[in-house]
């Protein structure tokens, strides 16, 4: 048997320290007990960046816990290679910051919001909605998916939509599932049962529904003007399955006949409508640089006393540090309650062990 000299011992040694380095198996997730308050505010906050790869000012925020959720876009990865590489960027960052683990969003509805189209769901919502049995093939699709962006590296995907559009100049289009309620509820509840069986956190949205607009609130400041009548009809897929989705994304539309006079997400009674569903999981904010809430100031502290658990900026990651520095001034001078703050970060690390269980469970599925 032969000998290593001292340059082979020294080649073994950094091999495995490598290894050990590079060791992608889950990692515990901490209690809020072990985090300070700039980490107890990261994980209230979820950005996006820009670029094809993710850049060294979000890599910094999330090795220095400023943010707890990622999403990545078809701008920044062409492909499930690419956004498995960004995934893999972000998560080293958080792991050398000694970092809870991130959420990593997506969004991949179908048809013609797929950031990946080559991945499923193979059918669009409205296409799922017109099928013969909509529960099984909603079932299908969702599994599906959440198996394919799993394999990427995606916790969470923000979908399915379960606004229920009112009428054929809804500026949903294909993405709703059905103008009929029940339809809504068979197909939302059932494609989110397929996501999270794959180990992938579904989320609803957008409540308490924008079907009824034909403005996208991506685009203007929307008020939706249906009859309280029909916007607590359309409440039903969050009634039919109010503990299937381990997310709901709120509106930024306000609503007269609801009494919410405000984007959705910064009003205390969007929250109670929602807790009357039942629904006890996490609650997400649209994108907060989008025209309804960039002009109102202190927006994201507004809504994290409203109620909502994690203020979001699509791309605007700069806004997302910002917003950072904010609220742990905020939470300094006790506007943001530490206990509250405690408890609420609490539910996101709760989630966060479980897609990470889901993770090891998943690891040697096929």
């Amino acid at each position: 048997m032969a000998i290593l000299g001292v340059a082979g011992i020294l080649v073994l040694v950094a091999v495995v320290a490598y290894l050990v380095v590079r060791d992608d198996g889950p990692k515990p997730v901490p209690s809020t007990s072990s985090l300070s308050l700039e980490q107890l505010i990261g994980q209230r906050l979820a950005t996006g960046y820009i670029g094809t790869t993710p850049p060294k000012s979000i890599l910094d925020a999330v090795r220095q816990g400023k943010v707890g959720g990622v999403e990545i876009t078809a701008n920044n990865a062409l492909t499930p290679t690419d956004a498995r590489n960004a995934i893999e960027k972000l998560r080293d960052a958080a792991r050398s910051g000694d970092q809870p683990p991130l959420f990593y969003f997506i969004n991949q509805e179908g048809g013609p919001v797929k950031r990946f189209p080559f991945l499923p769901p193979d059918r669009s919502a409205v296409e799922i909605g017109d099928s013969n049995d909509v529960k099984s093939v909603a079932k299908r699709e969702g599994t599906e998916t959440g198996r394919a962006l799993r394999r990427v590296g995606f916790n969470v995907n923000l979908a399915p939509v379960v606004d229920v559009p009112g009428t054929a100049e809804s500026f949903l289009g294909t993405r709703g599932f059905s103008m009929n309620p029940r339809i809504v509820a068979t197909a939302g509840c059932a494609f989110a049962e397929g996501l999270q069986a794959r180990g992938v956190a579904a989320v609803f949205k957008r409540f308490p529904g924008l079907g009824q607009s034909s403005i996208d609130t991506d685009r203007g400041v929307v008020e939706v003007t249906a009859t309280k009548r029909r916007l607590l009809s359309d409440l039903a897929p969050y009634r039919r399955c109010p503990r299937t989705p381990d997310m709901v994304l709120f509106s930024n539309a306000s609503y007269s006949a609801l009494g919410i006079d405000t984007p959705s997400a910064l009003s205390p009674k969007t929250y109670d409508l929602l807790q009357a569903t039942g629904f006890r999981g996490l609650k997400l904010g649209d994108a907060f640089e989008t025209p309804a809430l960039i002009a109102i100031p202190n927006a994201p502290l507004r809504a994290l006393r409203a109620g909502l658990d994690i203020v979001m900026f699509g791309q605007a990651e700069p806004m997302a540090v910002q917003a950072h520095a904010d609220l742990l001034e905020s939470a300094t001078s006790g506007e943001l309650n530490l206990s509250e703050l405690r408890r609420d970060a609490e539910a996101i690390l709760r989630l966060k062990r479980q897609l990470s269980a889901d993770g090891a469970t998943l690891s040697s599925t096929p």
